[in-house]
């Protein structure tokens, strides 16, 4: 039976790392090491190869509608999907969509480039960072998502703050209205 082969890539990879362990390296320095070579000529030789990979992990990781589990459990995968569905039901995903471009705007018109900067980095760090990563669900880009909900807060603040007075003084009318109580008699 012939190796396959993986198993002469992973031979070869583990023969480089004791030979250089032999040069008084620890196991960790030496695959370390070993590694940041292989990507290295990995990216160097096929350029195309591995950001088209790279660039389709990481757009799979954004728009991954279901977890891992759907994968892990197939025979569920409906009875989870109409138990979860509701969260990527049709008609929510654009609002968001919408209202991060609405604060993306309003951060770019009021000139605060800092806090606009902050996020884009964020958001663009766990984008990247996903990449790397295979089948992994929203578990390596949840934390990016911070910077999405700073954006979606920021015109629905923007909206709270101008209506909250509209909504005071309708309120405050319709309270002055002065009802008779229950128990007292009206006088004729």
């Amino acid at each position: 039976m012939g190796n396959s082969s993986y198993e002469e890539a992973s031979l070869a990879f583990s023969r480089e790392i004791e030979r250089l362990q032999a040069d008084s390296m620890s196991y960790y320095r030496a695959f370390t090491i070993h590694t940041q070579n292989c990507m290295r000529l990995l990216i160097r030789e096929h350029p195309r190869i591995v950001a088209r990979v790279f660039l389709g992990n990481a757009f799979e990781q954004i728009h991954n509608e279901w977890g891992e589990h759907y994968y892990l459990l197939p025979r569920w995968s409906e009875q989870l999907k109409s138990m979860t569905g509701w969260t990527n039901k049709k008609g929510l995903n654009y609002r968001v969509s919408l209202l991060s471009a609405i604060g993306l705007i309003m951060l770019l018109r009021q000139k605060k480039y800092p806090l606009l900067m902050v996020l884009v980095l964020i958001y663009s760090y766990f984008a990247l960072l996903s990449g790397f990563t295979q089948r992994q669900s929203y578990r390596i880009f949840y934390p990016g998502e911070l910077a999405w909900t700073i954006l979606v807060a920021y015109p629905l603040l923007f909206l709270y703050q101008r209506c909250l007075p509209a909504v005071r003084l309708t309120w405050r009318s319709l309270t002055s209205v002065h009802l008779p109580r229950s128990g007292t008699r009206s006088r004729k």
